[in-house]
């Protein structure tokens, strides 16, 4: 009888590699787990796609208003987003809509400085990204009426604003809106100020 090592192989010796069939199998399976997204294996959702939509979002929420509202008359943006895993991207989601908004928020009318018998300073918190604002000046607190010259007033991009030809003894009313280059503010509070007797 020979020898041993005639009838058995070498131990060094190699089986045919299967790892493409194995990696493709794998591949198989892993796609029909992810299939549904209510069976997503941990990891499948690959970290990339939130980094780019964050950086997405980030990037339009540095535009300008004014130039996100010309790019986009109606003010609405679409966005979708796949799921990777590694072996495989999803099909698109549905589409959804974003409405954005321009319109800053309304200031806060603070207290008359420099009152006097004919003029006081209107003053009034300040908006962020607010070009100007618009002002109002009344003898009624309903504004059904205006003072000449103080109905819809643009001052400028200021936080106070001097209020003249007034008559003494007299109470007035003011309020004031924000504008940033693309919308307008609802109203501020009503502020209250005598003028002085002289």
């Amino acid at each position: 009888m020979g020898s041993a090592k005639n009838y058995f192989p070498s131990a060094t010796t190699s089986l045919p590699p299967q790892a493409r069939a194995a990696d493709k199998n794998r591949n198989r399976a892993l796609r029909r787990r992810c299939k549904r997204r209510d069976q997503l294996p941990a990891g499948c959702v690959h970290k990339q796609l939130f980094h780019h939509l964050r950086n997405r979002l980030s990037e339009f929420g540095r535009r300008k208003c004014g130039q996100l509202q010309r790019d986009r008359v109606k003010s609405e943006d679409d966005y979708r987003v796949r799921a990777y895993n590694g072996c495989a991207t999803s099909a698109n989601s549905s589409v959804k809509s974003v409405k954005t908004s321009c319109t800053p928020v309304a200031p806060t009318a603070q207290s008359a400085t420099n009152v006097t018998a004919s003029s006081f300073t209107a003053n009034w918190s300040s908006v962020s990204g607010a070009t100007d604002y618009r002002l109002d000046v009344s003898t009624s607190s309903s504004f059904t009426t205006y003072v000449p010259g103080y109905q819809n007033l643009d001052v400028g991009n200021v936080t106070s604003s001097p209020v003249t030809g007034l008559s003494a003894n007299t109470t007035y009313y003011y309020r004031v809106r924000a504008y940033n280059g693309c919308a307008t503010s609802s109203n501020s509070n009503v502020t209250t100020v005598q003028t002085s007797s002289g």
